[in-house]
């Protein structure tokens, strides 16, 4: 919100700047074109302004979403065993780690998130080996001390799990399926 601000008082200290440049220095060519494009841009940034204080009053906010889409994210899941969840090391996928840190900052602690690029190659390859349950997969699990799964139901991993007397199934469903390691 700030940033409209700052940019007009540095435009205004621009202006001050080169006010006394003759108009074939660079200073001044620099000066002219700056108030050329500025000029057909304060409309612009006028009606921005308006749009947002617009919508912001003139609309109800009960209508405004509350969560993200169920059709996209394990909503049910997430609220419904949120304290199981803020309290494990969950793996999921990137987009659902983004979404069980939105809605458990700052207790959620999950493998990965869609930040994965910023992870490093190695916890990215150990991502895909205990998601697609690649060799290895269980060393990984027990590297990161995984104890939480929420995942698609069609993952490889599930299969897995689902036959291991170490994992339970809290929540299995079309969308999602959600173990935990047995105490």
């Amino acid at each position: 919100m700030t940033l409209p601000l700052i940019g007009l008082a540095l435009n205004e200290i621009w202006v001050r700047v080169t006010a006394g440049q003759s108009r074939t220095s660079v200073a001044g060519v620099l000066a002219e074109m700056s108030e050329k494009v500025t000029g057909n841009l304060q409309a612009v940034s006028i009606w921005t302004a308006v749009v947002i204080v617009g919508v912001a009053l003139f609309t109800n906010p009960k209508n405004w979403p509350t969560d993200l889409s169920t059709k996209f994210f394990p909503v049910a899941i997430a609220h419904e065993y949120a304290s199981d969840l803020e309290h494990a090391r969950v793996f999921t996928t990137d987009q659902w780690g983004d979404y069980l840190l939105w809605t458990g900052y700052p207790r959620q602690k999950v493998f990965i998130d869609g930040r994965s690029d910023l992870y490093g190659e190695e916890i990215g390859n150990d991502y895909v080996t205990i998601l697609e349950a690649r060799p290895g997969w269980r060393e990984a699990m027990d590297h990161y001390k995984v104890n939480m799964v929420l995942v698609p139901p069609e993952t490889p991993l599930i299969e897995l799990l689902s036959f291991n007397p170490d994992w339970h199934v809290l929540h299995r469903d079309k969308q999602a399926v959600l173990l935990a390691m047995r105490p």
